[in-house]
């Protein structure tokens, strides 16, 4: 994966985060409705699911947008993914937090809409040029090793000795 942009997301499935919100989500929709099992009992399976929890320092670059004014999922649960995944990740980690945006705001054409599909658009094409000079890079220097290797190995296997006056 070279990059990631989510918009609006759930990032605390598990509600480890202790948020009230969190915990409300975690009984009135997700047991009921998506996992379909209890949390208390099954709690693993939510953790496993939850990018709160799932934070690496292999994440690859990521975007974030949600809007200030949601609803759904609270614009602090979006803050407390972003502030850890900075801690860890060694990528670069953008945030855009929306004002006056609610959930979803992106669903109907508008102004703000078509902003975000350019700050999207210029986040990716940065991502993807920025992984095509790394893979350049590491294709390079994979080679580089390998004539290294071979050239100081002969075709017999054997390792060359330097020639010596004798």
């Amino acid at each position: 994966m070279q990059a990631c942009v989510p918009h609006y997301g759930v990032y605390d499935f598990a509600g480890t985060s202790g948020a009230p919100a969190s915990a409300r989500r975690l009984r009135a929709l997700l047991a009921r409705y998506v996992v379909g099992r209890d949390p208390v009992e099954f709690l693993d399976d939510y953790v496993a699911a939850s990018p709160l929890d799932r934070i690496t320092d292999q994440a690859p670059p990521f975007f974030v947008l949600h809007g200030d004014r949601d609803t759904m999922v609270p614009v602090a649960e979006a803050r407390e993914f972003i502030r850890r995944l900075r801690a860890i990740s060694p990528h670069p980690v953008a945030y855009a937090e929306l004002a006056g945006a609610q959930h979803a705001f992106d669903l109907l054409p508008s102004i703000r809409g078509t902003h975000v599909v350019r700050a999207v658009a210029r986040f990716l094409d940065w991502a993807h040029q920025h992984h095509k000079a790394l893979t350049t890079t590491a294709t390079l220097d994979t080679a580089r090793s390998t004539l290294r290797t071979a050239s100081s190995t002969s075709l017999a296997g054997q390792a060359e000795q330097p020639l010596r006056d004798e």
